[in-house]
């Protein structure tokens, strides 16, 4: 597979949040304007504000109003894994039939039990806490 390739694939908002959480989990500051974030992430401030949005909607986030207000890192936010906030913003994730526990369609699938084993193995890698990477 060359290095441009990926078998998966990442929707930008979800990356965007990843990031999102990270520089506020790297930074000393406890509250952050999306102004300054996507300024900061080189990132559209839209897309930014929508992504935070929904990471405050699934309590990730709080949001301070007022002319200092912004967005505040929850402990839930913190402590939270890949898995966590990339379903906050894409919503929970649904298989193919291959990769449900349940059996194949076809006879005797060879690549059903592979599958399976692939999507344990991502699982367990979204399952680490953001704060360790």
């Amino acid at each position: 597979m060359s290095e441009n390739k990926t078998l998966i694939k990442i929707s930008e908002a979800s990356v965007i949040a990843v990031h999102a959480v990270l520089h506020m989990i790297n930074s000393k500051e406890e509250s952050f304007a999306a102004k300054k974030m996507a300024e900061d992430m080189k990132v559209s401030y839209n897309h930014l504000s929508k992504v935070l949005q929904r990471l405050a909607r699934k309590k990730l986030l709080n949001t301070l109003r007022g002319p200092r207000g912004g967005y505040v890192l929850t402990d839930k936010g913190r402590n939270s894994s890949l898995s966590d906030i990339l379903s906050a913003v894409e919503g929970e994730t649904s298989y193919a039939s291959c990769f449900s526990s349940g059996t194949c369609k076809r006879k005797n699938c060879q690549l059903s039990s592979f599958l399976r084993t692939v999507n344990f193995a991502f699982e367990k890698l979204l399952a680490a806490k953001i704060k360790d990477l």
